[in-house]
């Protein structure tokens, strides 16, 4: 199945989202399945600890989602938990973090790459937007500044 995905066209997978967690076991099955069908791994976690152990299975990218934020309006991990996502990055071993979860304005991004993180994992402030493609590109507008 993964490299029907990347026959399509997909160039990477998102796993253990909180809307689809997976066991152990199965969460390393597909991190290896996705890895020879050569698709980018991005493993989502709910917590520190998960980010630590995730970090042993090697996937190129750690997501940090606490599962009571997603889909926010009004707070983020970033304003909320935001010791979280140091630690999270500090637990990493190197891998880079993505922070997500109540992510609603370009201060949460700021906020979650001071804190280490590499980057962001947003849906609710782009999908509810009265101006999606405006909205996506004021986050993505971030990146230039650092630049």
């Amino acid at each position: 199945m993964p490299q029907a995905v990347r026959n399509a066209g997909a160039v990477g997978t998102l796993l253990n989202h909180s809307e689809r967690r997976l066991e152990i076991e199965e969460l390393k099955a597909c991190i290896s399945c996705a890895q020879k069908a050569t698709l980018a791994r991005v493993v989502c976690a709910e917590n520190p600890e998960e980010i630590e152990l995730f970090a042993g299975f090697q996937p190129d990218f750690l997501a940090f989602e606490p599962p009571e934020l997603i889909g926010s309006t009004s707070a983020s991990v970033a304003n909320s938990k935001p010791e979280s996502i140091r630690e999270s990055v500090k637990v990493s071993r190197g891998i880079p973090l993505l922070v997500g979860a109540g992510i609603n304005s370009v201060a949460d991004v700021e906020v979650s790459l001071a804190l280490g993180a590499r980057g962001f994992l947003v849906a609710t402030a782009i999908t509810k937007s009265p101006h999606p493609e405006k909205a996506l590109r004021e986050f993505v507008s971030v990146f230039a500044k650092k630049s």
